[in-house]
């Protein structure tokens, strides 16, 4: 039993002998290659690649050897995966613990393991390491998808004060509050974008529409509506769509009719589908 284990612990030293030779993209390569297949790596060679990989900014790579480890299609009797996440963040240093946790975190989202993801999210910030945004958004977007309203609201205003924010952010829990009917809430995030320092964009003013439209509060879509002209913001085919579909469902088909035609007056062509409302 010692002589095979031995000899397996050989082949990985002489394999990350190999790797750190070479450029980061080629040892990734190598890695899937059939040679490899059937390879029992430990938690040192694994530890080893990504660090190859992160040290060459090949975050999406990184990435695609964690989810591989997750999913299971890399196996190893040596680990689990979760052995060698904790090994992972327990023995790099904290430069590149920042970027780690963020490939962690997004690899944990691609394999839409959500308490995995919060967990290691939470881990990050709470050792003093603040996720970029695109890797929060993404986080964010997949959690306000897989929860309920109350457990995803809990989480976003848990987490605003201990990350990075940004318009996108705003935009990911104003379409989450409209979807769940929370429309109060919706113009309350409208509020406090502002109040970080943002403007509102013509995607989030659309989300907002819609929303109301489908509370019945078609006034507050129109007010947002015209709205949006103050602020120097133009209204494209899926804004006045929203509205459009909202008037005719409500009833309102004169308002209707007339705001196809300040569309098509505006320069913007309607859609089959802003047509086919109008028939």
């Amino acid at each position: 039993m010692f002589k095979p284990m031995a000899a397996k612990s050989q082949k990985t030293f002489i394999l990350l002998a190999n790797l750190i030779k070479v450029p980061p993209l080629k040892a990734f390569s190598l890695l899937n290659s059939p040679n490899f297949h059937g390879f029992q790596h430990t938690h040192e060679s694994i530890s080893i690649l990504l660090r190859l990989l992160l040290s060459g900014n090949l975050y999406s790579h990184a990435q695609s050897l964690l989810l591989q480890v997750i999913s299971g299609k890399i196996q190893s009797q040596f680990f689990t995966s979760s052995s060698l996440l904790h090994y992972l963040t327990e023995s790099e240093t904290s430069k590149t613990n920042i970027r780690l946790y963020e490939v962690i975190i997004n690899a944990c989202v691609q394999s839409q393991s959500l308490d995995s993801s919060i967990s290691y999210s939470n881990e990050m910030v709470d050792k003093g390491f603040v996720p970029g945004s695109n890797c929060f958004n993404n986080l964010l977007t997949f959690v306000v998808g897989s929860s309920s309203f109350n457990q995803w609201w809990c989480f976003f205003n848990e987490s605003k004060s201990k990350v990075v924010l940004d318009v996108y952010s705003f935009g990911i829990v104003i379409k989450g509050c409209c979807e769940a009917g929370e429309i109060e809430k919706s113009f309350d995030l409208l509020v406090e974008l502002r109040e970080f320092g943002f403007s509102p964009n013509v995607v989030i003013y659309t989300t907002l529409i819609d929303g109301c439209c489908k509370k019945g509060e078609i006034e507050k879509a129109k007010d947002l509506f015209f709205e949006m002209g103050k602020f120097g913001l133009v209204a494209n085919e899926w804004t006045y769509t929203v509205l459009i579909h909202g008037l005719f469902k409500n009833g309102i088909k004169k308002q209707g009719f007339e705001m196809y035609e300040k569309m098509q007056e505006d320069g913007v062509f309607p859609n089959l589908y802003t047509v086919l409302i109008t028939v």
